[in-house]
């Protein structure tokens, strides 16, 4: 990914947030949902390469726009054990009834423990993005979303370590 590049994306995600912050300062579509009606915690299937594989839960405070989730899967196979595990914090910056876009910083890691291989961390990756997060209903989410990642070990790839990082999770609001 070329510096040129890097710019154009950084330009798109600026004019998206500041566009965004802007329908928002408008009082006239402003709706306040009830508090009962905000999805505080959600658990479900989150497929993220900088935020996390696997079972994850994810908790959303309403009065404050801040969110955290966490993601986790284990695999176990012959000769070895391997724990995928993903963080990422939250901020929302536009908030409805049914659609919810947000911003993120994720990190993603990869620890295999093994009887050949003893204890490695394979793989750990940074992101930072944004991501939108679509109400079905009360009970179902779904959230997809796209950023920028980057491996944060040296020794996987010496030339580009950055990469576009999409993630997609289906999530059940309790």
């Amino acid at each position: 990914m070329t510096l040129q590049t890097i710019k154009y994306l950084f330009l798109l995600l600026s004019t998206a947030m500041l566009t965004i912050e802007d329908v928002k300062s408008q009082d006239s579509l402003t709706i306040e949902i009830p508090h009962e009606e905000k999805n505080i915690h959600s658990i479900g299937l989150l497929a993220s390469i900088d935020c996390g594989l696997g079972l994850s839960y994810r908790f959303r405070n309403p009065t404050n726009n801040f969110g955290l989730q966490v993601s986790t899967i284990p695999a176990v196979s012959d000769g070895f054990y391997a724990q995928f595990a993903g963080f990422a914090i939250h901020q929302y910056f536009f908030n409805r009834e049914k659609v919810n876009l947000y911003g993120y910083l994720g990190i993603n890691t990869s620890i295999i423990i093994g009887s050949n291989t003893g204890f490695d961390i394979f793989n750990i990756i940074g992101g930072l993005g944004v991501g939108a997060s679509f109400n079905l209903g009360r009970s179902c989410t779904i959230q997809a979303q796209l950023g920028l990642g980057h491996h944060l070990k040296e020794e996987i790839f010496t030339e580009n370590r950055n990469f576009i990082s999409p993630g997609l999770g289906v999530l059940y609001n309790f």
